[in-house]
């Protein structure tokens, strides 16, 4: 039963590993580093693939052509078959069944080429489709080790840094799921270098751009406190003010109240 149970979990360990962040961060720039050498490899497979498709399409298209160019080559002798029976040259049931023939065959390559021709242009729409896949996939792993370097510069208290690279990242990549924390740690350096002018419109930004993250009370907070180091105590205390009324973090909301009575007198 015992190795039943430790077989099972284990089992569930390697079907549902622990989520990324759930790491420290030296194992999380580990296992992204190892990704970025996966993605290489295979955008190196993709490259590979695509110039042979490339190459295959380039054919197609130039035998697509050639098709195209013999069709209207024939196409120029059949209107001057017609032309010399509408004349009299020919003009009997025999030349009128021989002009049909030609024209039917005409009509079968026509059909042909159509069907060769949307055959060229779905290749084309794949390969362009996987050339727009493998950009995705390289931006988005080289924005998460520029999020990941951001981190490790703030925890290196090199916050200059952390707050170039975050915020860049935030403003580049405001849709991605990272931005939230980039911006919320972009904005902390700043207010740890007392740039509040870069500071606090971050928090505002976060607040304001995503409501749910779980960094919106503290980044309330922290805006308060910027805004009073840029001497705005009006618009500190409405922060302060909204953050005493709320119920999610008590003590936060018991902080605020205090912070607003030192305010007042």
């Amino acid at each position: 039963m015992a190795r039943t149970l430790i077989a099972l979990t284990l089992g569930l360990v390697l079907l549902f590993p622990a989520p990324l962040w759930a790491l420290k961060l030296e194992d999380r720039m580990e296992v992204l580093e190892k990704r970025l050498v996966d993605l290489e490899r295979l955008g190196l497979e993709q490259k590979t693939e695509l110039l042979d498709k490339t190459k295959e399409l380039a054919k197609k298209a130039e035998a697509q052509q050639k098709s195209n160019k013999e069709f209207y080559k024939a196409l120029d002798q059949l209107k001057e078959d017609f032309a010399q029976v509408n004349r009299g040259a020919e003009q009997d049931d025999l030349a009128a069944r021989k002009l049909q023939a030609k024209l039917e065959e005409l009509e079968q390559k026509l059909n042909a080429q159509g069907v060769e021709l949307f055959e060229l242009k779905e290749l084309i729409k794949a390969q362009t489709q996987a050339q727009e896949a493998s950009a995705t996939q390289a931006q988005v792993a080289k924005s998460e080790a520029v999020f990941e370097q951001g981190l490790q510069d703030f925890k290196d208290k090199k916050y200059a840094a952390a707050q170039e690279g975050l915020l860049d990242f935030a403003k580049k990549s405001p849709n991605q799921p990272l931005a939230p924390e980039a911006l919320y740690y972009g904005a902390f350096s700043a207010f740890l270098l007392k740039d509040y002018k870069t500071a606090n419109p971050a928090f505002d930004d976060l607040i304001r751009l995503y409501p749910e993250s779980p960094r919106l009370l503290t980044a309330r907070w922290q805006l308060a406190l910027g805004l009073l180091a840029a001497k705005d105590p009006g618009a500190a205390k409405a922060q302060l003010a909204i953050l005493a009324k709320q119920t999610t973090d008590p003590k936060l909301a018991e902080k605020a109240k205090k912070k607003l009575k030192t305010l007042k007198k």
